[in-house]
């Protein structure tokens, strides 16, 4: 049963901006960083009438919001920083109400009204963070419990209508995970086996053991990067670098997305997926060629997709058409089941 989210007021919100000092270089976009600047908030907010102090932080990286027009890296470090500041003030005039309130006032103040959704949300969702961090202080909860009790006061309909009666209490697991995974990029010209800072080093340095690959969109270049990878692969006892056969298998899934594996050739037990990544590259380069048939009602099962989650889909009367949908599209394309199959290639 959740309780009931207390009543939010924030008096005060603070940045200050502080350079962290990376382990090893690292590339972001064209830049080669070996420090990156952190901005953090600091948000004084009541909560049911007490004060208490919220913090959250986020590196200030530019080359994520690069699009065309946006300016330089420069011009994007200040035009962050300023979404910081805009929607500090922003929340500080929201008044009074259950966090989720708040946010929604703030957003349509910030947000909404400027119309530069990425820059302007960034701002948004650090001052957020830090409101919530006061919260779950305030009551003495880890953030995945306040979530469970909605101490946020989360009402998704009121930005979706069509997720009126969704309790997210019931969706969050009642035990979090005990570990994480850490991830290690490798990029495309990242060195595999020589140097203090090659996959193998990183590997023996700190045992990570979960990888994303930057691929260039060249298949033959691609796959003989692939293969070198797959040599170098960490191998069950933890040793890395030992040479280590294997074959890539590819399967399509339920969603027509292509994914790779590579399994050992001594058995398939063993066996790692490969995540790739093709940020940067032209979309030409990347995207399918062409789908040469599609199915026949293809057509009608689009229309009916647009009629729920489309635009006009907040004007639909009677029962709430997202319930149906399913139903509608099996009548259309066939029963769900055979979608969810991944399909090897």
């Amino acid at each position: 049963m959740p309780l009931e989210a207390p009543e939010v007021r924030v008096r005060r919100v603070e940045l200050r901006v502080a350079a962290c000092p990376t382990t090893e270089a690292v590339r972001f976009g064209a830049d080669e960083l070996r420090s990156v600047p952190v901005l953090t908030a600091r948000v004084s907010a009541e909560i049911d009438g007490e004060p208490v102090d919220g913090y959250a932080a986020e590196p200030l990286l530019a080359t994520w919001y690069e699009s065309p027009g946006t300016g330089s890296s420069e011009e994007l470090l200040a035009a962050l920083a300023a979404s910081a500041r805009d929607a500090g003030w922003a929340f500080e005039g929201a008044g009074q109400g259950t966090l989720f309130e708040l946010w929604v006032r703030a957003r349509a103040e910030h947000v909404e009204r400027d119309g530069k959704g990425l820059v302007q949300g960034f701002g948004i969702a650090l001052v957020e963070r830090a409101a919530m961090d006061a919260v779950c202080r305030a009551r003495g909860f880890a953030f995945l419990n306040a979530l469970r009790w909605n101490l946020l006061g989360f009402q998704p309909d009121l930005l979706a209508p069509e997720l009126e009666g969704w309790n997210v209490s019931t969706s969050v697991q009642a035990v979090p995970p005990k570990r994480a995974r850490a991830r290690q990029t490798i990029r495309i010209d990242d060195a595999l086996t020589s140097g203090p800072s090659s996959l193998t080093a990183l590997i023996a340095r700190y045992g990570v053991d979960a990888f994303e690959v930057e691929l260039t969109g060249s298949p033959e270049q691609d796959l003989a990067r692939l293969a070198e990878l797959a040599a170098v692969l960490e191998d069950e006892s933890g040793q890395a670098g030992k040479s280590l056969p294997v074959r890539v298998t590819t399967a399509l899934t339920e969603v027509g997305t292509v994914e790779l594996s590579c399994i050992a050739a001594e058995g398939a037990a063993r066996r790692w997926k490969l995540e790739l990544q093709l940020r940067g590259q032209q979309g030409r380069e990347v995207a399918a060629q062409k789908v040469t048939q599609l199915h026949p009602r293809f057509a009608e099962a689009t229309e009916l997709i647009k009629a729920v989650f489309g635009k006009s889909s907040a004007k639909a009367e009677g029962a709430k058409p997202v319930k149906t949908l399913r139903a509608g599209l099996e009548k259309r394309i066939g029963i769900f089941m055979p979608w969810s199959m991944p399909i090897p290639l």
